[in-house]
């Protein structure tokens, strides 16, 4: 996974504005969450299409949006058609980078993130471009996962994952890997099971 227990890089730390990028299942909310490092105020899906409802009829963004701590904005989609929605979003943007207040957007299924870009100028902004391990890293991985369940190592490299490969299909198997084998203890202790 990006970083892991490296340090969050200066930059990222010090960006009003993180867009962060990459495929399905590449760990971009985990990143954001990490990029954040506070309480996280997050809008996503109706929860965000609520909010920019909202600041329509007020003709403002609610101030509990505008201060908070952390602002994590999920996967915004459809904005090239909604000129009025980006324009919206890149005003709280905008307001927070003034009061120095951190937001932090993850890609959703098209391009919207990139266009809440421009709200920001390039010294306030940053963009993480996450992407899968190729198969030497996959395999840490997995190993490093099955020992922090308390698996032997080879099972995580042993781990079969279907195409496309994610984080969560690993975390998945492992997790069904450790139900096996309790089941395979708990049958082993009862009485009169063959």
């Amino acid at each position: 996974m990006y970083l892991q227990a490296r340090a969050l890089p200066r930059v990222l730390r010090e960006r009003d504005l993180v867009v962060v990028l990459g495929p399905p299942g590449s760990g971009k909310t985990s990143v954001a969450k990490r990029v954040l490092a506070c309480a996280v105020t997050t809008l996503r899906g109706d929860k965000l299409q609520d909010a920019c409802t909202r600041a329509v009829r007020r003709n403002a963004w609610p101030i509990e949006l505008v201060q908070a701590k952390g602002l994590l904005i999920e996967g915004p989609t459809f904005l090239a058609r909604r000129r009025g929605a980006a324009r919206l979003l890149g005003e709280l943007i905008q307001a927070r980078v003034e009061l120095g207040l951190q937001t932090v957007i993850t890609e959703g299924a098209d391009d919207s993130a990139l266009l809440l870009l421009d709200a920001a100028h390039p010294r306030h902004r940053a963009t993480v471009n996450l992407r899968f391990p190729q198969v030497g890293g996959r395999k840490r991985f997995a190993k490093k996962q099955a020992e922090a369940l308390g698996l032997p190592h080879r099972v995580g490299l042993e781990l079969q994952i279907d195409a496309p490969w994610t984080y969560r299909k690993v975390m998945r198997g492992l997790r069904r890997a450790v139900k096996d084998a309790q089941a395979v203890e708990t049958d082993g202790l009862q009485p009169g099971v063959p």
